[in-house]
């Protein structure tokens, strides 16, 4: 069984993702922030932020939002 912790951020990262999907993104933003308190090293919630940026035309922004991610996990294939 997974701590509740986890389990938030699971479900968080699905209404995250969905909210992207939907251009929901003055939604998104602040539950994509709430998750990453939960869970700052999250690769998935990198990615999620990477694609939150990319929507809202912030292309630097998720070059960042990559960036970070790879430095933090370069072992990590993807």
């Amino acid at each position: 069984m997974q701590p509740p912790e986890q389990t938030d951020v699971q479900a968080l990262t699905k209404q995250i993702a969905s909210l992207i999907a939907d251009k929901k993104t003055g939604v998104a933003r602040p539950l994509l922030a709430a998750a990453r308190c939960l869970a700052p090293k999250s690769d998935t919630l990198a990615l999620l932020s990477a694609n939150l940026a990319m929507c809202e035309g912030q292309m630097d922004l998720a070059q960042c939002e990559l960036d970070s991610a790879v430095a933090e996990s370069p072992q990590h294939p993807g």
